[in-house]
């Protein structure tokens, strides 16, 4: 048993804009939140659950999860302890179970067993 990182960059329907009851099967929010609820079921413990919307533009919001709170952002900084990353200007989200997440490069190979990610 040990920490591990989820990060999960894609495109599809979501909006921090629209109320949760409105929002149905297939929208990234309600995907995500049934995702935490299975690895909390589960006996898994998520110390952050982030969705950021538009990322890296001047329409960010950062949504906590796991506390329904939304934060209008500037750009992400690259140097926070914990980051969400996107390609092609779609939604991230990072799920992380330890102290610092670390997101490698889309095309960065991955580490081998036992070595640290690099950025």
């Amino acid at each position: 048993m040990g920490n591990y990182n989820l990060s999960i960059s894609g495109l599809g329907t979501h909006s921090p804009h629209v109320a949760d009851e409105e929002k149905t099967a297939g929208w990234a929010e309600v995907e995500a939140r049934s995702l935490i609820a299975r690895l909390l079921g589960a006996g898994h413990q998520v110390g952050e659950a982030i969705l950021t919307h538009w990322p890296g533009t001047e329409h960010e919001v950062r949504e906590n999860l796991l506390t329904g709170e939304k934060v209008a952002t500037a750009a992400a900084s690259e140097e926070t302890p914990t980051t969400s990353t996107a390609t092609e200007g779609g939604p991230a989200a990072t799920l992380s179970t330890g102290e610092t997440t670390t997101t490698a490069a889309p095309d960065a190979p991955a580490p081998a067993s036992g070595e640290e990610p690099t950025a």
